[in-house]
């Protein structure tokens, strides 16, 4: 897509292109997509960590906190102690989010996807759909 965008000739083309590559890169892994970044010269040695470390996270949450927290879980103090462990793990997940935030809005920006161009996309969706909010 990054090599194709000056191609397009009509917003129609570029639109339809975007979204097949956007459903092309939702299919592949983080480890791909880290890979196309780091082809583009984005380094993501470090955010590569991060990510394999919140996977671990995110798999041990889906998969084995609430058994390992039975016990816990019985009791007022032991709920408490899981609230706070939970707002631990959500504070590193959006450290991590916002690490990666960082690194696709330098691309998107190099690739012309500003910030004004969200807005203007936001308000004519807004419109098309009459939305209120």
């Amino acid at each position: 897509m990054p090599n194709a965008v000056a191609a397009f000739t009509t917003r129609k083309e570029w639109v339809h292109n975007f979204d097949e590559f956007i459903g092309r890169a939702l299919s592949k892994t983080m480890g791909q997509l880290l890979g196309k970044l780091q082809k583009l010269g984005i380094p993501c040695d470090k955010l590569s960590k991060d990510l394999e470390t919140a996977l671990k996270k995110r798999n041990w949450l889906a998969h084995c906190y609430f058994p390992e927290r039975a016990l816990e879980f019985m009791n007022e103090q032991g709920r408490l102690e899981m609230i706070s462990e939970l707002e631990i793990t959500h504070a590193y997940f959006r450290q991590i989010k916002d690490k990666v935030n960082r690194i696709t809005d330098e691309v998107s920006v190099k690739y012309g996807l500003t910030d004004e161009v969200l807005e203007k996309m936001m308000t004519q969706i807004l419109t098309r759909t009459k939305a209120d909010i």
